[in-house]
């Protein structure tokens, strides 16, 4: 895979958006999400938010962040609450499963 890697914590709402976003605005270019404790599925706030903006979602299932989708990645981007901005990056530890 080509393009963006998306992560976020649950892989649930930030990085769902932000990777759906990124393929409708490039064109369908390719991108991915995943998080570091992946939830059991998408936010129905963010579902409907998308859909209301002519994206479908339906089909996105959380995804577990690994070595190999970071690999694959051009970039990995970690979208961000304004609060989280002022602290310090998270190192992740992809050693684990």
């Amino acid at each position: 895979m080509s393009g963006p890697l998306f992560v976020y914590y649950a892989n649930c709402s930030r990085s769902v958006l932000a990777c759906y976003l990124y393929r409708q605005l490039c064109n369908n270019a390719p991108a991915r999400s995943a998080g570091l404790e992946p939830g059991e599925r998408i936010s129905e706030r963010v579902e409907t938010l998308l859909r209301e903006w002519g994206i479908d979602a339906s089909g996105h299932r959380p995804l577990k962040v690994s070595r190999d989708l970071c690999a694959e990645a051009d970039a990995i981007r970690q979208p961000s609450a304004p609060e989280e901005r002022r602290r310090p990056a998270r190192r992740i530890n992809l050693t684990q499963g």
